[in-house]
């Protein structure tokens, strides 16, 4: 988000909300190909877009691979870049879209009217040898989106 941002213009940036670490759920587990209870980073943030909520963002990481990001600074860099630095880089994902209403949290921190629908995604980011390395749930301002596609056959 930071990158495509910057490229029309736009201040970007993020809100440290958590940085944490759980037990996998029964789909980071599934998701991350890790055991049910592998301790899973949890790294939550709201994205700004020109200071203005735009995002939240709750990424999942296996703690196993990924402990090199506890106590980074993660408000002002960008996830991904820290993940290179530290030869995690993900080369490929699988993002699934849907909608909705947001709840009351998301209402507070997004600054919505209650019936103002939002943008739910998914995320899933790999490794240049296949291994799952995020799984990413993001809710979004849905007035500031627009979506082209291509399929080639």
């Amino acid at each position: 988000m930071r990158d495509s941002g910057r490229r029309f213009g736009f201040e970007v940036g993020s809100k440290l909300l958590e940085q944490t670490v759980i037990p996998a759920s029964a789909e980071d587990a599934e998701t991350l190909q890790i055991a049910a209870g592998s301790d899973v980073l949890v790294i939550g943030r709201l994205r700004l877009v020109d200071a203005v909520p735009f995002a939240i963002e709750s990424a999942h990481l296996p703690l196993d691979l990924c402990c090199g990001l506890i106590g980074r600074d993660l408000e002002n860099g960008s996830l991904h870049e820290t993940l290179r630095s530290l030869d995690l880089a993900p080369v490929r994902a699988k993002c699934s879209f849907g909608h909705g209403l947001p709840r009351d949290e998301e209402i507070a921190l997004l600054g919505l009217e209650r019936d103002r629908p939002v943008l739910r995604t998914r995320w899933i980011s790999f490794l240049a040898n296949g291994t799952p390395i995020e799984n990413v749930h993001s809710v979004l301002r849905s007035e500031s989106y627009e979506f082209d596609v291509s399929i080639d056959h």
